[in-house]
């Protein structure tokens, strides 16, 4: 099973910044608002409380609602120096077996993931910071395993670590949809998301 790495660029934020200083791409990027924006509004989510009432048949393959952006995600890390906003999307698919007293084993599956962001840093040549832009960066499918309590409308996935870092993963579903959100607390920053699927076959 390949690490769930949802916050990891595929480089370190050093790497990054000096790519970015090698590109001379300075200037505020567009996209730093719409995190700042996504991660005040993204609230972690709340198992559901008291008993889960009987669950309608969920299982088969989900696939992204809309091709490329069936999860999008959102992470402002920092360090001492740095601070680094990032952006990721690609498609999802998740695939539930047959739930047994409303718990369902389940395979999620990332492919076509791509991210981009921007580092804010100490201005190298006087006072104040500059905005640096952090080019695209292509990354490896991902897969993982888990498991989903499931109530009549209500998806609670069974919280999973990957790279030292805990995520918590809940949605709503209907008979062809379901649609969720993501959150985690990492060292220095957090990271939260949304994904949105259709189902595919039973």
């Amino acid at each position: 099973m390949r690490t769930f790495g949802l916050i990891a660029l595929g480089l370190s934020v050093g790497a990054l910044l000096a790519i970015a200083i090698f590109l001379g791409l300075w200037g505020k990027y567009p996209i730093l608002n719409l995190i700042e924006q996504k991660l005040s509004m993204i609230h972690t989510p709340k198992p559901p409380i008291g008993n889960l009432t009987q669950a309608r048949d969920i299982t088969g393959t989900w696939k992204s609602s809309l091709p490329g952006k069936g999860i999008q995600l959102y992470s402002k890390l920092a360090n001492s120096v740095n601070t680094i906003s990032t952006y990721k999307e690609g498609d999802m698919e998740l695939t539930i077996d047959p739930a047994v007293n409303n718990v369902a084993l389940c395979k999620i599956r990332y492919t076509n993931l791509k991210t981009w962001g921007v580092i804010v840093m100490p201005n190298p040549l006087g006072k104040g910071n500059v905005t640096t832009n952090v080019p695209t960066q292509n990354l490896p499918d991902e897969e993982i395993n888990t498991q989903i309590n499931i109530s009549s409308s209500h998806l609670d996935f069974v919280n999973f670590a990957a790279g030292g870092v805990r995520y918590s993963m809940q949605g709503n579903y209907t008979t062809d949809i379901i649609s969720g959100t993501i959150t985690a607390d990492a060292g220095g920053g957090t990271l939260k998301g949304e994904f949105h699927l259709m189902r595919v076959n039973k």
